[in-house]
């Protein structure tokens, strides 16, 4: 379990430090990592409480498909931004 704390606490701190750097209050947590529920469910409590809205899938396993999935929206949310 201290594995699982340890790692979301990075990930919160990772979080906290990208929330400085926007004005986005909302998170998507995507990756192979996020298949594992302890690890899902400690980040989403976490994100909660600093009043953050997370995004989970459904539809899309969170694993390099997922990974690919959120790069391709982010690809294109900046070619439309700069477009």
């Amino acid at each position: 379990m201290a594995v699982h704390q340890a790692i979301s606490q990075a990930a919160l701190d990772m979080v906290k430090y990208g929330l400085s750097k926007t004005s986005t209050r909302t998170v998507l947590l995507s990756g192979g990592v996020f298949m594992n529920q302890i690890l899902s469910g400690l980040c989403l409590e976490g994100l909660q409480s600093m009043g953050v809205k997370s995004l989970i899938h459904r539809n899309i396993p969170p694993n390099d498909g997922g990974v690919a999935v959120g790069q391709a929206y982010v690809g294109g949310f900046l070619i439309n931004k700069e477009g």
